[in-house]
């Protein structure tokens, strides 16, 4: 066997005959010597080698051939690597081209992280393990998953849904598709805008799926059913709590105006305007007279659905 060493360092083999100088050695062993140690001494340090004869009985083992490198989506199950072998031979694993570390046996092997792994062809022959001279690689490769978003509730206005909603995904550059088994009332485009279509849309959930490099997520959209705007006032006129239902002439009388909200929807801004009765003449500051009718000067700012104000209002008797 022929060795390099650092030039100067002092070459002995446990078995065999040691020739050389510098940085170039031999060593010379007997046929039936299967393995001897080398080693090295130079200033102090010994650097050690064991080398193992060759086992010159074996035949020819060809290396596995390698199965198609595996690519699996982040979150999913890992496949496992596969190489086919010659008649009579079984594969082994390794990490590496020179690992001695077996992960597993056979021509499949599931790794539980990204990798190349290298599978080596052998045959037991007697008391001889005879194998491949060379290990096959076959790589693993985890692709990231996208994120399509959060699931998302509409929110209704005016007895309506938005028309139209954008989904973003992260991984720019995936596309965008209607998941099969949609209801009707939702389409999407592959760059992600969901149109909807009221009222066919509502009460229904649509799921819509991100797709990128192979890999996808699904996100849904939540349509409520909306509820339809209905605007609806009514007025109320009594007496006043404590005004006497008989008067006379000169005398004043007060009557209370109820505006009631019977819609949904709340109201603003209204203007109360009451008729005035034959024989009562206005008398009341907060009102003015428009012809028979009396406007309130100031309107209600707002009245929400299914609530009611008060308003006063006097008069004097003819």
């Amino acid at each position: 066997m022929n060795l390099s060493v650092t030039a100067g360092a002092i070459v002995t083999s446990n078995a065999g005959i040691v020739s050389g100088s510098g940085s170039s050695y031999t060593i010379t062993v007997g046929s039936d010597t299967t393995s001897f140690t080398v080693r090295a001494t130079l200033d102090g340090c010994i650097s050690t080698l064991v080398v193992q004869k060759p086992n010159c009985d074996c035949p020819t083992i060809p290396a596995p051939i390698a199965g198609a490198n595996q690519v699996y989506c982040e979150g999913a199950t890992i496949p496992a690597l596969t190489v086919s072998v010659g008649s009579g031979l079984t594969a082994r694993w390794y990490a590496s081209t020179s690992s001695m570390t077996v992960l597993a046996t056979g021509t499949s092997y599931t790794p539980t992280s990204v990798g190349i792994y290298y599978a080596e062809a052998y045959q037991v022959i007697g008391l001889d393990t005879c194998k491949s001279l060379t290990r096959t690689p076959v790589t693993l490769t985890q692709t990231p998953k996208p994120n399509a978003g959060i699931d998302t509730t509409l929110l209704c206005s005016n007895g309506n849904v938005p028309t139209s909603v954008q989904l973003i995904g992260t991984l720019s550059g995936g596309t965008w598709v209607a998941r099969s088994g949609n209801p009707t009332g939702a389409t999407i485009s592959t760059a992600g805008l969901v149109t909807l279509t009221n009222p066919d849309a509502q009460g229904k959930t649509f799921d819509f799926v991100y797709t990128k490099d192979g890999c996808s997520d699904t996100v849904s959209i939540i349509v409520p059913t909306c509820v339809q705007p209905v605007f609806d006032l009514a007025l109320r006129k009594t007496l006043a709590v404590g005004q006497s239902a008989s008067v006379v002439a000169g005398s004043t009388v007060t009557f209370t105006i109820t505006v009631f909200n019977q819609g949904n929807v709340d109201a603003t801004n209204i203007q109360v305007t009451d008729y005035i009765p034959a024989g009562l003449t206005l008398n009341d500051a907060n009102w003015s007279v428009v012809g028979s009718t009396a406007t309130l000067n100031t309107v209600i700012a707002s009245l929400a659905a299914g609530a009611s104000t008060t308003r006063d209002i006097t008069f004097v008797v003819s």
